[in-house]
């Protein structure tokens, strides 16, 4: 099969972070970036907060964050995983099913993930050094 996998561009980094309130105030108060979904997670509505780099968003994973259980092998790392946006020209089936005949190791698959650009399905591999790659699809053009 021809490689069906366009990439886009970044999408976001999420952190493991130890000391969520400590992150936050790096990141807003003394990077000046604005924080996103605060509220959210302060409702217990979302599962994190995250702070926006220009288009792109670093999500910061609090300790207990029940997500990153998924990835237990990995949480000793301090970046979780990144995220690029690819194509939705080929459907997250398709890719999978090639990403599976070269060998690549997935790791799950959500039809609904949040990312800097909104909502779309996703697929998490291990590229070669056991790094997480998020690979997200978004139905309009970002």
């Amino acid at each position: 099969m021809a490689n069906p996998i366009k990439v886009i561009k970044s999408d976001h980094i999420v952190l493991n972070v130890q000391n969520l309130e400590s992150s936050l105030h790096f990141y807003a108060e003394v990077l000046g970036m604005s924080v996103e979904r605060l509220e959210e997670y302060q409702a217990g509505k979302a599962p994190f907060p995250s702070v926006r780099m220009g288009e792109q968003l670093i999500d910061l994973f609090p300790p207990n964050l029940s997500k990153a259980a998924e990835f237990s092998d990995y949480t000793h790392q301090r970046v979780n995983h990144f995220c690029v946006c690819i194509s939705a020209e080929v459907s997250i089936s398709e890719i999978e099913t090639y990403l599976q005949e070269k060998g690549v190791q997935i790791k799950s698959r959500s039809n609904r993930n949040f990312g800097a650009f909104g909502y779309g399905p996703s697929l998490y591999i291990l590229d070669p050094d056991a790094n997480i790659v998020e690979l997200k699809q978004y139905f309009q053009e970002v």
